[in-house]
């Protein structure tokens, strides 16, 4: 079963007295409403073996609308970039898109999401990381990073106890011009040697292998993909730079 069958199976076993609790159990709460509304009744999961994976999944869904929303208005094109780097199959995307609105909508804050994912992983920093990719994805999708999101993101990446260094190869990566350096959280000045031990390092991290191994659902595989594609790409235009 695919991390949406669990997930609506997991809010239907919340809705009979699952243990997720927080901002993330009401969501699903809500949904498995909906869900037992429309007589839609998906087969129980059991939560307690699934918890991480539906937590992840509910949680950047719910961070998701609310970077889109954070400016004011959702666009398509934050809309699709969800859809770009999350695999949902067709038969899944009315719930998907039904939690999205709820979570868009909920009057709870987004740092009460962050601060739910964060509990759940705050020892795996690639997948919060990861998260926060995802994040920068959507608001820059419409052109620019508006100062509403900016201060979203800082502050989800403070609640995910990220550090300044790696926020700021965050948003290097998602600008129009990207510095390779500064991608890398390295500087022009290093030897070539230090640079490129820095790199096989965040390769390593960022394998999309590793993160599904740490608790990353592979519907998510597009995000590290991605990752791992603007860290390869700047160490190749620092070898470029460097005529190597």
């Amino acid at each position: 079963m695919n991390i949406w069958g669990k997930l609506i199976g997991g809010a239907t076993g919340f809705a009979i007295g699952g243990p997720i609790g927080g901002p993330i159990g009401g969501l699903l709460g809500t949904l498995a409403g909906h869900a037992i509304d429309s007589k839609i009744i998906p087969k129980y999961i059991n939560v307690k073996n699934n918890y991480e994976s539906i937590v992840f999944t509910a949680g950047v869904i719910a961070l998701s609308a609310k970077m889109a929303k954070a400016d004011g208005q959702v666009t398509k094109e934050e809309i699709l970039t969800f859809r770009k780097f999350v695999q949902i199959p067709k038969e899944n995307i009315d719930e998907v898109s039904k939690l999205w609105e709820l979570a868009k909508e909920t009057t709870d804050g987004y740092e009460l999401y962050a601060r739910q994912i964060y509990n759940s992983f705050r020892n795996e920093s690639e997948i919060l990381v990861k998260i926060l990719d995802l994040l920068f994805e959507i608001a820059k999708s419409d052109g620019i990073i508006k100062s509403e999101e900016l201060n979203y993101l800082e502050v989800v990446s403070k609640i995910f106890n990220l550090d300044e260094k790696t926020f700021r190869q965050l948003f290097a990566q998602h600008k129009s011009e990207g510095n390779p350096y500064d991608i890398l959280g390295v500087k022009s000045t290093d030897d070539f040697e230090e640079i490129q031990r820095v790199w096989k390092q965040m390769v390593k991290n960022n394998h999309p292998d590793k993160l599904i191994g740490k608790g990353m659902p592979i519907e998510f595989i597009n995000t590290a993909n991605h990752r791992l594609a603007a860290i390869n790409s700047a160490f190749e235009e620092i070898k470029n730079l460097n005529k190597l």
